[in-house]
């Protein structure tokens, strides 16, 4: 007996959903619909998390491809730097910061980025171990 393949992507526009087994496939169906609909697409995979929203900009669609649950990035947004999916701050800030000894509550304040969550912060740092992880370099002789 076969098992039935489950789809992998599901392309939600208003009350209907369109199933696909590639992400290629779900944002060329989410490009279209966006620009019949004039509304953003989002693109979820099969366990329900976001993978990207598909909007328009200057009559072109865009595709805001989701690293993670709060990292994205977009080639219009930020030049193209991953970023805080809720905002327009680029990864590199927040580990820059980071890196010149700023605390999670100091860029959660008032002073920096108050709109940002704890999460939020470590998410980017989780998203630069995830780069590092996968970088793969030669050891020097």
């Amino acid at each position: 007996m076969v098992a039935a393949t489950q789809y992998r992507y599901r392309v939600l526009h208003g009350e209907n959903t369109i199933e696909t087994y590639t992400q290629e496939e779900a944002v060329e169906i989410a490009r279209r619909l966006a620009l019949e609909s004039g509304s953003d697409i989002h693109i979820y995979d099969s366990d329900d998390k976001i993978k990207a929203r598909v909007f328009l900009y200057d009559g072109k669609s865009y595709v805001d491809y989701y690293l993670s649950d709060r990292i994205a990035v977009c080639e219009i947004i930020v030049h193209g730097k991953p970023r805080i999916a809720s905002a327009r701050i680029p990864v590199n800030i927040i580990l820059d910061y980071l890196a010149q000894g700023a605390t999670i509550e100091n860029l959660t304040s008032q002073a920096y980025y108050p709109d940002l969550t704890p999460e939020d912060i470590l998410a980017c740092i989780a998203y630069a171990s995830s780069v590092i992880e996968q970088t793969q370099r030669e050891p020097h002789a």
